[in-house]
């Protein structure tokens, strides 16, 4: 899996965020920044347990909100994908 670091190394709890190639695909083509996705992972307003190991991410911006869902591998959070949402679900 091919990934890349996040901006001036961000990082939360001694933890690197890192994005796959997959995520800066679909950040690129959903215009978010590597930017604006670290800080909602370094500042979730919500965050939920997922499949597979994997967590949801949530913080709001504007009237919107944003996803970002992430795996914890080692001393690293790969950012795998992120999206905007209209409203966090209901638990």
């Amino acid at each position: 899996m091919h990934c890349r670091e996040a901006p001036d190394g961000c990082m939360i709890l001694g933890m690197r965020i890192v994005f796959t190639n997959h995520a800066l695909l679909k950040m690129g083509r959903r215009h978010l920044s590597r930017n604006i996705v670290a800080d909602a992972v370094r500042f979730p307003e919500v965050i939920r347990e997922s499949w597979g190991g994997r967590k949801e991410y949530y913080r709001r911006y504007g009237g919107i909100h944003l996803k970002v869902i992430v795996k914890r591998e080692r001393a690293v959070i790969l950012v795998l994908t992120a999206h905007w949402i209209a409203h966090v679900p209901d638990s």
